[in-house]
């Protein structure tokens, strides 16, 4: 995710076998919208999450 003055990278992500669900480790650099950033990632989560159960079934 690029900002203006700043940007977003994913350098890892850890795996739940249990729960299938990965975790992303973030680096943010300079000026980046948290809010932006917070609404991004809960559209995200809510997709993992919807994608792990159906996994499960």
């Amino acid at each position: 995710m690029d900002a203006e003055d700043g940007y977003v990278e994913v350098f890892k992500i850890d795996y739940c076998p249990l729960s299938g669900i990965p975790t992303l480790n973030l680096i943010l650099s300079g000026t980046v919208d948290r809010l932006l950033l917070d609404a991004v990632f809960e559209r995200y989560q809510a997709l993992l999450q919807a994608a792990a159960a159906a996994d499960q079934l």
